[in-house]
């Protein structure tokens, strides 16, 4: 395989999650997604650059000592299944993205308030003694972003049913322009483009074509 193609398999996916978080927060209303999505997103950003980059590459020189693209793939497929290990938390979880803790808070208030489900307020979330239940709820202020993590009895069923009622009642709010989304796109942009640019001038006709056109600009 060809080291451009190498670059695009390696950063590709990771720059494909970048633009989906910017798009996310370059929204002016908030974005509540399952956890296995976020997670499946995260892990199809890293297995890219396991799997094409040097550790892949590695890896698969060590057991195939002479790898093609199917061999590369058996060890994508490995770190794929490791990924599945760590995915079963995220059946727990919600995150939500471009949401102030503010906002947040009250459409939980609000969410769990009309429910049955009984929760009282905690310093990390909302917690059910009695069920022996609860929600942590955990800001990352700068990123403007929380993760909400059921615990406790069936803390799937729990996320399965508020989900739709805090989808519902985030939509109805309005957030400032997150800061990060312009970075955010930028990030995306040159994790795709640098390296395949790096790697086009890297060869020696491509430098003579750029040399040539810078001469033909300055004779004009």
């Amino acid at each position: 395989m060809s080291s451009p193609w190498d670059y695009a398999l390696a950063v590709g996916p990771l720059g494909a999650y970048l633009w989906v978080l910017a798009v996310w927060q370059s929204d002016r209303r908030p974005t509540v997604v399952r956890g296995l999505t976020d997670f499946a997103l995260l892990a199809f950003a890293v297995l890219g650059l396991l799997t094409f980059g040097p550790v892949g590459q590695l890896l698969a020189k060590a057991v195939f000592r002479s790898p093609d693209l199917l061999d590369r793939l058996a060890v994508g497929s490995a770190f794929g299944i490791v990924a599945c290990l760590f995915s079963v938390r995220a059946l727990n979880r919600l995150v939500a993205y471009q949401v102030d803790p503010g906002v947040l808070t009250r459409a939980l208030d609000d969410v769990l308030s009309r429910s049955d489900l009984h929760f009282t307020k905690t310093l990390g979330g909302y917690e059910n003694r009695d069920a022996g239940r609860g929600l942590r709820v955990e800001f990352t202020p700068r990123l403007r972003c929380a993760v909400i993590e059921a615990y406790g009895l069936d803390p799937a069923g729990l996320i399965r049913a508020i989900r739709p009622q805090l989808r519902t009642r985030l939509g109805g709010e309005t957030c400032p322009p997150s800061p990060v989304a312009a970075p955010l796109y930028a990030a995306s942009l040159f994790v795709m483009l640098l390296p395949l640019v790096a790697s086009f001038f890297a060869r020696p006709e491509a430098r003579a074509a750029l040399r040539g056109l810078l001469e033909r600009l300055r004779g004009g």
